[in-house]
């Protein structure tokens, strides 16, 4: 079982993640475009492995990886989609 100061850490990453997507719904429903909210939506990934470096370290398997070059194009397509 985890001890107290995990089960605090995943409380803590549940109730940032909690407001990050009240925050993002908000922004998409007061006029922002849909660009920007699905780039941040993409990122969230990028997000999770960060933290995870940061507090269990070890490197990105592979998998990883190759998930980082899919949201980088799904960023270009996004990007793409939106110009004029």
């Amino acid at each position: 079982w985890p001890t107290c100061p995990l089960i605090l850490m995943a409380f803590a990453m549940g109730v940032a993640y909690f407001f990050a997507d009240w925050f993002m719904v908000a922004a998409y429903n007061m006029g922002s475009d849909a660009a920007t909210v699905t780039t941040f939506l993409i990122l969230m990934p990028i997000v999770a492995s960060t933290f995870k470096l940061v507090a269990g370290g070890g490197l990105p398997n592979a998998y990883q990886v190759v998930g980082y070059f899919v949201i980088v194009g799904g960023i270009v397509l996004v990007g793409k989609g939106t110009t004029p």
